[in-house]
């Protein structure tokens, strides 16, 4: 009863078009904030080394928390050290590209019982991820290599309608191949030159 005689004044009417002009500016700032803080995510995204660098840990007033919040980047990545290779690992990966050299159809089982024969013992787990940091695989006929490619020539068959009814009247070659070891390559290497 005291303030009704307020409530129908001008004042008050001053009061609340200034606190909407005050919340208005408020929205106005806190977009304006939130506009600058994604253009700052999305320009950081790129490299996480920079951004830990943002990271200040003996800031007062912002935790590390929110810094790392603030800057798109996982806590866990602030505070991860980079390990060093194991020599353990880069003796199997010579071993493995030794392996796969010889045999390069082995898979990951059969160059796992290999090592397990020269005394290094390593799982398969670890085996695939070597090949694959090595960028190598079995070699094996993959589905499908019966297929025609489709942008091939295909040659006509003369053949066809051809009626054979005497001898010699049709010949055929044939081009055999015989695999060279390494020695005798060299050997024949040697006597062409």
């Amino acid at each position: 009863m005291e303030k009704l005689p307020e409530l129908f004044s001008s004042k008050h009417k001053k009061k609340a078009k200034d606190g909407t002009k005050l919340q208005e500016e408020l929205y106005k700032q806190i977009g304006q904030l939130k506009v600058e803080l994604d253009w700052l995510k999305k320009n950081l995204k790129n490299c996480v080394d920079k951004r830990k660098k943002l990271v200040d840990s003996g800031h007062k007033k912002i935790s590390i928390t929110r810094q790392c919040q603030l800057l798109g980047l996982p806590r866990s990545s602030f505070y991860y050290k980079a390990t060093q290779d194991d020599s353990r690992d880069v003796s199997l990966m010579n071993l493995t590209d030794e392996i796969y050299t010889k045999h390069p159809y082995f898979g990951v089982r059969i160059i796992k019982k290999r090592l397990e024969k020269e005394d290094e013992i390593g799982n398969r787990k670890k085996i695939r991820r070597i090949m694959r940091e090595m960028g190598i695989y079995a070699i094996y006929p993959k589905p499908n290599l019966s297929l025609p490619n489709k942008e091939h020539l295909k040659y006509p068959y003369l053949l066809r309608n051809l009626n054979i009814n005497k001898a010699d009247q049709v010949w055929a070659s044939d081009i055999y191949f015989k695999r060279i070891r390494d020695k005798d390559q060299h050997e024949w290497q040697k006597a062409c030159y």
